[in-house]
């Protein structure tokens, strides 16, 4: 069987590789190829800085991948239109094909490639816009019903950290003794003052 690689990428903290892993073996084995090469990203967001990604780019460079398989084009790269389509370039520059299994890519060299790829990077853009203005419309939606948002406050002993401060301790200190941050102390305090 001829080696291929394979990049993984999850969108949120609580999301896993393991199905786009299962998915992806399936495709390759079904090519005749074996993936020996495995970069999974960890980092969520729309940035290209990413460990893997930039490991990925680095082992393209050297020739090491010829062949990629990503579950979707928009697993490597969220960054908009033109720099997936930069990214994908490059790495097919280097000699790496890259096979998409949820998106139909043209041959490289196909006349109509860059105008499919554009498309198929756009839409995936714009699900990502629909994606988070829907997240936000629902933040907006339970702020709006009084639902208070974020962490919710640590608790911390404002008493016992007044006995301290009392008996001369300083804020680092104090955070020692009770295993609290120092930050999260001064903000106790400042809420119990009003």
């Amino acid at each position: 069987m001829k080696p291929a690689a394979a990049y993984l990428r999850v969108s949120g903290r609580r999301q896993e590789t393991e199905q786009q892993r299962r998915d992806l073996l399936q495709a390759a084995k079904a090519r005749g190829l074996q993936i020996t090469r495995w970069y999974a990203e960890t980092i969520t967001g729309r940035t290209l800085k990413r460990p893997a990604l930039a490991q990925l780019r680095a082992d393209a460079k050297a020739r090491e991948v010829s062949i990629l398989f990503a579950w979707s084009l928009d697993r490597l790269s969220r960054s908009g239109v033109l720099d997936s389509l930069s990214l994908l370039k490059e790495l097919e520059a280097c000699g790496c094909t890259v096979i998409s299994l949820k998106d139909p890519i043209p041959e490289p060299g196909a006349p109509h490639r860059d105008l499919v790829l554009s498309v198929l990077f756009w839409v995936a853009e714009q699900e990502s816009r629909r994606r988070s203005e829907r997240v936000k419309s629902a933040l907006a939606r339970l702020k709006a019903d009084g639902v208070k948002l974020g962490r919710r406050p640590r608790d911390v002993d404002v008493d016992r950290v007044s006995e301290l401060r009392k008996a001369g301790r300083t804020w680092r200190s104090i955070a020692k003794a009770i295993k609290v941050p120092k930050a999260t102390i001064l903000r106790a305090v400042q809420r119990e003052r009003g």
